[in-house]
């Protein structure tokens, strides 16, 4: 017991120094970890884009998103056919993946290092259902797109780049004697789209599209 004691002190004053140095969300998952319910935290949209990682998988996935509306590749053939009235529907996903090079920059900069130290390798998933109609010389483009962002709080040592197993070991004895238990890290929230793309020769011209959030 006075092994486990220590290795519990150990952590806690791993969250305490973490507040320290000015870092919020690693110290609260790192206490909530410690406080061994395992009830899953659910973070907010405006939450979530506070950490800039995630920002930026939002913008990249719905940039793709629109890249592939007009790509020949993906969906730009079938927009193209389209006769005056007609309207097809389709699908399209995306993920923002943030690996071991990822962490290792975002760990290294003040900016995204509470978010490196809490999250580790994380993704982003977009999920998006859209309609596009051809308007006379236009594509009429709409849909709605959800971000997800499903993240397990663990020291599994592929999280952090090979260096979460420096505790790894410790941690599995804390949940071995009840003392501390992962838990499920939920996020998300849905957005808008809508857009027209100009149809000369066969080909698919100045698209412009709107973004915007759909309040739950």
């Amino acid at each position: 017991d006075t092994i486990v004691e220590d290795i519990e002190r150990e952590f806690r004053g791993l969250a305490t120094l973490g507040r320290s140095l000015g870092l919020t969300e690693s110290p609260a998952d790192l206490d909530h970890y410690l406080g061994a319910s395992g009830e899953p935290r659910t973070i907010h949209r405006d939450r979530a884009r506070q950490f800039g990682p995630i920002r930026e998988a939002e913008h990249v996935n719905e940039s793709r998103q629109e890249i592939d509306f007009i790509d020949p590749k993906k969906h730009g053939k079938a927009l193209a056919n389209l006769k005056d009235g007609e309207t097809i529907h389709f699908e399209h996903n995306f993920d923002r993946d943030y690996g071991n090079w990822d962490f290792a920059k975002q760990v290294l900069d003040p900016e995204t290092r509470d978010f490196a130290i809490a999250f580790g390798n994380t993704k982003l998933a977009t999920k998006g259902k859209f309609a596009a109609t051809r308007v006379g010389d236009e594509i009429h483009i709409e849909g709605n797109v959800g971000h997800y962002w499903d993240d397990n709080y663990d020291f599994y040592p592929e999280r952090y780049a090979g260096l979460g197993g420096f505790k790894a070991r410790d941690a599995a004895i804390l949940e071995q004697h009840g003392r501390a238990k992962p838990f499920a890290r939920k996020s998300s929230w849905p957005r808008r789209v809508s857009g027209k793309v100009r149809l000369e020769n066969g080909r698919l011209k100045d698209p412009t599209f709107t973004w915007e959030d759909i309040d739950q």
